[in-house]
């Protein structure tokens, strides 16, 4: 049997590192937590191989004397609490003091600090390794080098240097967003990802999310008892698909919160789309006591008390913005023009009926075509030879699922190496996108392309659309960009032709209202070198047989 024996101190830290310590990301956000209790202004983050190599936070707050900076690698050292009564009164960025000792188990640090003396400290692997005077303004840099050195088996699960990056922007995004009247600076090796000045919130929001999402949304200024919100709400037809857009401080602390997300979507009801998600930018003040922010190792998530009287309030903040109308999803609709006893029909057709790809006849003859009701093609019976009993009066052709199949084909076309038919704009479309986004579209502009988008960076965050394929619209061109990246955020490949294909074919124009019987024999004729005719990219039928026994059933 094993004899119990008591850890080592370092032992010790390197295990509290991981739950303190995940990643890079998690190295920023406990620093510049610190320098924002510290009562900094301005918080410069400068980091090298996505922070694995290099992590260097300056500010200009209050700086430590030579025996608090020492204290402050001690475990469950904090200036933040004097007794447990405190927890319930904690406004500060939280009380966790096992920060800096997991981060120097971990890695190389040295911190100087300016009070009224300097101090340099130099820590490595959890052990002191020197201490002695320097000099700086009044402040503190903290510098880790090699995070995870001594830890090779944290470093195996460690995502790449990119996505580390794109993950301490998004989190000094959220820092941001927090903490309007602080200026914060972030530079990743010579490249400057983000560079805000001290400011209000309504112009902290437009800095850091980009103009497209204040523009998409209304701000709201609520306040009851002891409750307030301000920031900005989204319209009902500014969703997106994913929870991107949702950005919720509370007390000063960028966090997650089920309840509250859920009450501001249940607060819009049936005004937006099933499976989709308001955006929002919110400032929520509540009392010390009606919140728990140590309830997870990261901070994260925050548990609240008055749950009624909270989203009351949020129920009433929804209510004051502006509403947009939306247009709810409707089953298609055939409607058959003045012919004897024909009457309108609605069908929804199941895909499950459609194992059989349904096939135009090979003959060389013209196709002949009865008329057309858009976005239906009514061809006589036998001109498509359908799956199934047969007995068909008349064919339907939905005219739109089949430019979904064509423009489906086209950008795996593009993906392939064929560039495709694309229109230079005379007025180009110029997006701000914000940080994050910008940086997740720099790095995926051959999915953009492939989607029918030629893009170029025209700056930090913004973007110049110069040319579209016909079959997107100007309109819709920024849409379909922000449904591209909310797809990436889920970690979808980049080039995945599925996604890519239905993307295109979701926003495609539509011409329901000016299809000619021309535009629908082409558009037949067209589908004849598709590898998968008349099945739309989404599993529905392109044609449809009207039986007669149906149609007149009593």
């Amino acid at each position: 049997m094993n004899r119990i024996r008591l850890l080592s101190d370092q032992t010790i830290n390197q295990i509290a590192a991981g739950e303190v310590i995940e990643d890079p990301a998690s190295v920023v956000k406990e620093l510049v937590e610190n320098a924002r209790d510290a009562g900094a202004r301005a918080i410069t983050i400068e980091i090298v191989g996505g922070g694995f190599q290099l992590i260097r936070i300056i500010d200009d707050g209050s700086g430590m004397d030579r025996d608090n900076a020492l204290l402050a690698f001690e475990r469950h050292a904090t200036s933040k609490l004097g007794s447990v009564d405190d927890l319930n009164s904690l406004v500060t960025m939280g009380f966790r003091g096992e920060a800096l000792a997991s981060i120097g188990a971990i890695s190389k640090v040295e911190l100087v600090t300016m009070q009224d003396s300097g101090t340099r400290i130099v820590f490595e692997g959890g052990r002191l390794l020197k201490v002695d005077s320097a000099g700086r303004n009044r402040g503190t840099t903290i510098t880790v080098r090699s995070l995870f050195y001594n830890v090779p088996a944290r470093q195996k699960f460690q995502k790449s240097a990119s996505a580390s990056q794109s993950a301490i922007l998004k989190m000094v995004m959220r820092e941001a967003l927090s903490n309007p009247d602080v200026a914060y600076r972030l530079v990743a090796g010579e490249k400057e990802l983000l560079n805000v000045s001290a400011t209000n919130l309504q112009q902290r929001i437009t800095e850091v999310l980009g103009s497209s999402f204040t523009e998409a949304t209304t701000p709201v200024a609520f306040e009851k008892e002891q409750i307030s919100i301000r920031g900005v709400i989204g319209t009902p037809i500014s969703t997106r698909s994913t929870r991107s857009g949702q950005h919720l401080m509370i007390n000063g602390r960028c966090v997650t919160c089920p309840l509250i997300a859920n009450a501001i979507q249940e607060a819009f009801s049936t005004r937006i789309e099933t499976r989709s998600f308001p955006i929002f930018a919110l400032h929520i003040d509540l009392p010390p006591d009606w919140i728990d922010v140590n309830v997870h190792p990261q901070k994260r998530e925050v548990r609240l008390r008055e749950e009624a009287k909270i989203l009351d309030a949020l129920h009433a903040a929804v209510s004051q913005t502006e509403t947009a109308p939306t247009f709810p999803e409707l089953k298609p609709v055939i409607s058959i023009p003045n012919w004897g006893s024909f009457r309108e029909t609605s069908f929804e057709a199941s895909p499950a009926t459609y194992y059989e790809q349904p096939a135009l006849k090979t003959e060389t003859r013209r196709i002949e075509i009865m008329g057309i009701s858009p976005p239906y093609l009514i061809l006589p019976a036998g001109a498509i030879e359908l799956p199934g009993e047969g007995g068909e009066a008349l064919i339907l052709v939905d005219l739109d699922r089949a430019r979904s199949r064509l423009i489906f084909d086209s950008v795996i076309s593009r993906l392939e190496g064929s560039r495709g038919a694309m229109q230079n704009l005379m007025f180009p479309i110029t997006i701000d996108l914000a940080p994050d986004r910008a940086l997740r579209l720099t790095e995926n502009l051959d999915g953009a392309a492939a989607l029918g988008i030629e893009i170029r960076p025209f700056g930090a965050t913004s973007f110049v659309i110069e040319s579209l394929s016909p079959t997107i619209s100007e309109e819709r061109a920024p849409e379909l960009i922000d449904t591209y990246l909310d797809h990436l955020e889920k970690g979808r490949n980049s080039l995945e032709k599925e996604l890519l294909g239905k993307l295109a074919a979701r926003f495609a124009t539509t011409n329901s209202k000016t299809y000619s019987i021309d535009e629908g024999r082409r558009l037949i004729e067209e589908l004849l070198t598709s590898n998968s005719p008349f099945i739309s990219p989404f599993g529905h039928p392109i044609a449809v047989g009207i039986n007669p026994a149906k149609l007149f059933s009593t």
